[in-house]
């Protein structure tokens, strides 16, 4: 199964900080942020990686080349322009074949992804959300499931909160999902895809997961990860 890291984004929130530097070449624990990611996917398995990027571009495909320091094979896919989450994986479309693992280029965790592909596959799903439970939902996608796991609400950023599960960025999703993202558009996971999915009924699901996970889209997340990981040894 290939994965797909989307790695394009501007980091406005994490400003001055990015004003040099791309997002997913921050310093977290001495390596940049999409070192540790792309170790993760290596340590599970993951060959063929995908890397979508845009502004910045050059720091990264400067830094991973071809991916065989870290034993993968990396392709990267070149955005003109910001797409948006979804976007950004419809632009990657010549890559990718079957079903596809999803990871934000924002994203520490050591969640077991196989453990979501299995879930996926058991449901026969569409679209799979790893899912977290965290104890301010504010600034998230959040989800309800039923008892097989089937999301049955999900908003993005509500003014009121329903539920403590939150999308932490990663995805199993089938190659048909790219009929419902529009070309060369900003278009969103959150906001746009799965909203989309959900009220034509297609098949969602979500999956609780246990472990760390750091959406490093703050200065305040930024250090903490730093901190985690620094005790850990990471």
């Amino acid at each position: 199964m290939k994965a797909v890291i989307l790695a394009g984004g501007s980091g406005t929130r994490l400003y001055p900080l990015t004003r040099k530097i791309a997002k997913c070449m921050l310093p977290v624990n001495g390596k940049p942020l999409l070192d540790h990611i792309i170790r993760y996917l290596a340590s599970y398995g993951f060959k063929e990686i995908i890397v979508t990027v845009g502004q910045k571009k050059e720091q990264i495909i400067d830094y991973f080349g071809d991916g065989s320091e870290f034993n993968v094979n990396l392709s990267y896919s070149i955005e003109s322009k910001p797409l948006g989450t979804a976007g950004s994986f419809r632009n990657a479309e010549r890559y990718l074949s079957g079903t596809t693992l999803i990871m934000q280029g924002d994203n520490l965790t050591n969640f077991n992804p196989k453990n979501v592909i299995a879930f996926h596959r058991k449901r026969k799903a569409m679209v799979t959300i790893a899912l977290t439970q965290v104890k301010n939902p504010s600034g998230y996608g959040i989800a309800v499931i039923d008892r097989r796991g089937r999301i049955v609400r999900f908003q993005e950023k509500p003014r009121r909160f329903f539920s403590k599960l939150v999308n932490s960025g990663i995805y199993v999703v089938e190659r048909k999902v790219l009929d419902h993202i529009p070309k060369s558009m900003m278009f969103d996971f959150s906001k746009d895809l799965f909203p989309k999915l959900l009220g034509s009924r297609f098949p969602v699901y979500g999956i609780k997961m246990k472990g760390y996970w750091f959406d490093i889209g703050t200065a305040t997340s930024y250090r903490n990860a730093n901190r985690y990981l620094k005790n850990l040894g990471h």
